[in-house]
């Protein structure tokens, strides 16, 4: 499945209690569809979960699951490695250089015009016009520059697959709009019931 399959329900604004359980419904459907059935059950390498078990019990066995897949990884990466032939030493090609003249413009001619300037996004360093040219999210954008997030599942004991990773961003967007609003005027007005609705939880193992 790829990320074109994707289609999302429209928002669920959050305005009423009564919103709260149909965005959980809502997002459970989304998430065991496209993440997995137990995706409520996973929690990102180095996230917040993550560094809460480290906290409160250092010797947790997850903890010491994930310690053995990663070193697991890096074995597997080091034997597969091919290493580089070494190359016949040759001696360098000689490099003739000419010399340069410094080219003036004639007197009397306009000056040059300033280079174009193209607005850039200034959370990812790339420019708007590429993005929307591209039909590229700013998460796309910043994940060129940031680690890749990956997702440990406690029931299979072991990491999610990186194909997943693109679900939950847009997944994520979809959360964050439901809870903001159109016109993001919706926030601060929210007030979660107590009345045994895990959205904080549901939330929170999308991205954390």
């Amino acid at each position: 499945m790829s990320l074109k399959d994707l289609k999302l329900p429209k928002h669920v604004y959050l305005q009423a209690p009564t919103d709260y359980a149909n965005f959980e419904r809502e997002l459970k459907q989304l998430a065991e569809k496209y993440v997995s059935p137990d995706w409520d059950w996973t929690f990102k390498l180095d996230g917040r979960v993550h560094k809460d078990i480290q906290k409160k019990d250092p010797k947790h066995h997850l903890l010491q699951t994930i310690k053995k897949e990663l070193l697991e990884e890096r074995n597997f990466s080091k034997n597969f490695s091919t290493p580089m032939k070494e190359d016949k030493k040759e001696e360098p090609a000689r490099r003739v250089i000419f010399p340069q003249t410094e080219r003036r413009a004639p007197p009397g001619s306009p000056p040059p015009p300033p280079p174009l300037v193209t607005p850039v996004d200034e959370k990812v360093g790339v420019d708007r016009v590429l993005l929307d040219a591209l039909g590229k999210r700013a998460w796309q954008a910043e994940k060129l520059h940031e680690q890749e997030d990956r997702f440990f599942n406690t029931h299979a004991l072991t990491f999610e697959g990186p194909e997943l990773l693109p679900f939950r961003k847009e997944l994520w967007e979809w959360c964050v709009k439901c809870v903001k609003g159109e016109k993001g005027d919706l926030f601060l007005a929210l007030r979660r019931p107590t009345s045994g609705i895990s959205l904080t939880w549901s939330v929170t193992s999308l991205i954390f």
